[in-house]
């Protein structure tokens, strides 16, 4: 089949005028891809489109080192043509899946195309139907990539105290043992322990009092012959004890015995406060997984009363990994403002993408400032950081779709589309302001969603 009978038949081409599109095939020329051969890279300049004649090519967006499928072409369909029209590097990949065979339509012929209104009407209505899938696709990554963060941050805030409650049971196990060994060893030798016990409120609460007691009990203990003594002091100041109190437990004993009675009362206080730090890190565990419950919204309904302040800080515990040593937190939180209808879980989309912009300004130090105000029936929400700034013909296009000042490969150029779409839709409104050494997102958001102003 010829290239002029392909066209013809193809709704994109067909309400050309004949002369134009015999014109058009004449600069054209059909070309060969075999199967895995890539049509053309992401981010490669784009000076032609394509029409697939038979085979598959699929379109694939390569971002954050994830392979993204936007779309897969058969016969008949159009690509390449976005890149050309914004006058901008390839947004995609294009790969045969099949052995493919392509018309290649150069640049200045589809610029002739355009001329025509039947042809740029169609030309349009394809455009506007691709972006419209490439965008759904990718803000479903977008909030996928999302999530992959916060489970990598909550991935590594959850091994310190995992990793701690391990150990303690692992020692608390081993101390149990020892315990169990002492007091068979008691019972050997008829000794009948008294009823005297510490009071935990006579721990020193300063920890150079505490260092003090720790040293002059793991000097009785060492004297008394007590094995591992020095390991057992921390726990018998923590649990109340001082000399005077093991010096009355193991009245009238003898060497020998003394030695076990302490010790049994060592192992003893060692297992209490090793029950105290697993209970504290399994404390730690839950207050992590309660965090991310509240940050995703899991089990509420799609609108709720949104504590704004309670988002934000759960944000940032997200985030915590993620913060560049050197980067202060400051925090100014409006004790006034009261929660807000909305929901929940997409304001802190909203709130992650802001921060993490910031963060990624600031990855030589700095401060990022999180504040909020009330405003006369609205919330204000303000996200600042001293970094760099972002330039004037930037800040023009920020909240556009699929624009990224981040390298190739690491924004897909939706996530501060999707904090604009979500205010939006929230009845609020997003604005930057920035230079040199201060960036801000200012959110304005209604208290009560439909109250927005006309």
């Amino acid at each position: 089949m010829t290239t002029y009978e392909f066209l013809k038949g193809l709704p994109y081409f067909a309400e050309l005028p004949d002369d134009h599109l015999q014109r058009l095939c004449k600069d054209t020329e059909q070309a060969p891809i075999e199967a895995g051969e890539v049509l053309f890279e992401q981010g490669s300049e784009s000076d032609e489109m394509f029409v697939v004649m038979e085979g598959s090519i699929e379109v694939a967006d390569t971002t954050g080192g994830r392979n993204v499928v936007l779309a897969r072409l058969g016969p008949g369909e159009v690509l390449g043509e976005m890149s050309l029209l914004e006058d901008k590097p390839r947004t995609a990949e294009a790969r045969a899946v099949t052995k493919t065979r392509v018309i290649r339509i150069p640049q200045d012929e589809l610029f002739g195309l355009l001329t025509t209104p039947e042809a740029a009407l169609s030309m349009l209505r394809t455009v506007t139907s691709r972006l419209r899938s490439s965008e759904s696709t990718l803000q479903h990554e977008e909030k996928m990539a999302a999530l992959g963060k916060m489970a990598a941050g909550l991935m590594h805030e959850l091994n310190n105290p995992a990793a701690a409650l391990a150990r303690s049971a692992s020692n608390l196990e081993e101390t149990l043992g020892a315990w169990r060994d002492t007091t068979q060893e008691l019972l050997h030798r008829g000794i009948t322990l008294g009823t005297a016990a510490p009071d935990p409120g006579n721990a020193p609460r300063d920890p150079l009092d505490a260092s003090d007691r720790e040293a002059e009990i793991g000097d009785w203990l060492d004297e008394a012959s007590v094995p591992d003594g020095w390991e057992l002091a921390p726990a018998l100041v923590e649990a109340g004890w001082d000399i005077a109190a093991l010096a009355e437990v193991t009245s009238g004993l003898a060497r020998e015995d003394l030695a076990v009675t302490a010790r049994w009362w060592g192992l003893a206080a060692l297992s209490q406060q090793l029950a105290g730090e697993m209970h504290m890190e399994a404390e730690r565990i839950s207050e992590l997984v309660g965090t991310v419950k509240r940050y995703s919204y899991v089990d509420r309904a799609p609108v709720q009363q949104v504590d704004l302040k309670a988002g934000l800080e759960d944000t940032l515990r997200i985030l915590k990994t993620k913060i560049p040593t050197g980067v202060t937190v400051q925090r100014d939180y409006d004790p006034e403002v009261k929660p807000i209808e909305g929901y929940g879980g997409e304001l802190n989309q909203v709130w992650t993408n802001l921060i993490d912009n910031a963060l990624d300004a600031l990855n030589e130090g700095g401060t990022l400032t999180v504040r909020t105000r009330s405003d006369n029936g609205y919330v204000v929400i303000e996200v600042a950081d001293d970094g760099p700034g972002i330039p004037d013909d930037i800040q023009r296009k920020i909240f556009d779709p699929f624009y990224t000042t981040k390298p190739l490969g690491k924004g897909t150029g939706l996530g501060l589309h999707t904090a604009h779409t979500i205010v939006t839709k929230h009845g609020g409104e997003i604005r930057l302001t920035s230079e040199p050494g201060k960036t801000l997102f200012r959110v304005r958001l209604p208290v009560r969603m439909g109250a927005g102003e006309g």
